[in-house]
Parts: structure tokens; C-alpha cells; sequence
């Protein structure tokens, strides 16, 4: 994505940019049983921002709400928030 304006000062226009921002969603299912193993199943959904600083520029804001259920045991859960810069060069 390029976004229309850059973050921070635009040059010779006397005003400054947001850069451009993105709302992601994703949800995912893994199921880890096969032939004789007991994996169990893993599921996650995760919520993410991207900001777009400029057309090289992007950072990246997630959160993640995991289950896990494995063969015989009580389902676990975790809840993970990460940020993530990436450049383009």
C-alpha cells in the first residue's frame, strides 16, 4: 500500500500526513491428530492495525486470542499482543 500523504512534515505543503492505516482480521484452525498421534486442534483468532509511515515504511500491531485442546487434557488459552517494523529498502 502507498499511502497519500507520509507521516510526519509533507514537504513544501506546510501540513503533515497520517501515512495510511489498514484493519486486518484472520482466524486460523490447526488440527494436529494424523495416523496414530494425538496432537489435539489449535485455533486462534487475531485482530491487527498496519500503519503505513510511507511507501518503505510499515508498522505492524497484532493481537492473538489462542485455544489449544490436546487428546485427554483441559483446553488452554493465551492471549499475545505483538509489534512489528518493517523496512523496504
Amino acid at each position: 500500500m502507498i499511502p497519500k500523504t507520509n507521516f510526519g512534515s509533507t514537504e513544501g505543503k506546510g501540513r503533515s500526513g497520517a501515512g495510511a492505516w489498514e484493519v486486518a482480521a484472520r482466524f486460523s484452525w490447526l488440527d494436529l491428530t494424523d495416523n496414530g498421534v494425538k496432537g489435539g486442534q489449535i485455533q486462534d483468532y487475531t485482530g491487527g492495525i498496519n500503519w503505513y509511515w510511507n511507501p518503505y515504511t510499515k508498522m505492524v500491531f497484532n493481537y492473538v486470542h489462542a485455544t489449544a485442546q490436546a487428546s485427554g487434557a483441559a483446553q488452554t488459552q493465551t492471549d499475545m499482543f505483538g509489534i512489528r517494523a518493517q523496512l523496504d529498502f
